[in-house]
């Protein structure tokens, strides 16, 4: 183990330790914008340290990028077809419908939105609506 596991999965990393006569220490996981998920980042006590043989290392495992926030438009009141124009446009898939009679919205217009207008969600996070069945 002369060079370390950064790099390696955590799963080549475990091995590796394993194989060289150390244990596997603690993990923590940690958002990284250039490390591939899943991948080793650092490990504690670094490779070559004198006086660590057989010992823990700990571990810096990346998450991958951390997502990017943004704000979900607000898209009620409006035709389905736009709202969806709109949504997609902003990086967000609609996952699920529902409809519901409202009296107070044309048919096929979006009444509500979850998580709510406004909120801050990872781009690409899919989203919700409620569908105005209209009057019944």
């Amino acid at each position: 183990m002369s060079n370390g596991v950064p790099g390696m999965t955590l799963r080549q990393a475990g091995l590796e330790l394993q194989e060289s006569g150390f244990a596997e220490g603690g993990i923590r996981r940690i958002p990284h914008p250039s490390v591939e998920k899943g991948a080793v980042i650092a490990q504690d006590p670094p490779a070559g340290s004198l006086g660590t043989e057989g010992g823990p290392v700990d571990l810096l495992v990346s998450v991958g990028t951390s997502p990017r926030l943004v704000r979900l438009p607000d898209v009620t009141g409006l035709p389905l077809h736009q709202a969806e124009s709109i949504l997609r446009r902003s990086g967000f898939a609609i996952a699920e419908r529902r409809t519901r009679a409202d009296a107070n919205a044309a048919p096929a217009t979006v009444v509500e939105l979850y998580p709510p207008p406004g909120s801050l969600v990872p781009r690409g996070q899919e989203v919700g609506v409620t569908i105005s069945r209209g009057e019944e």
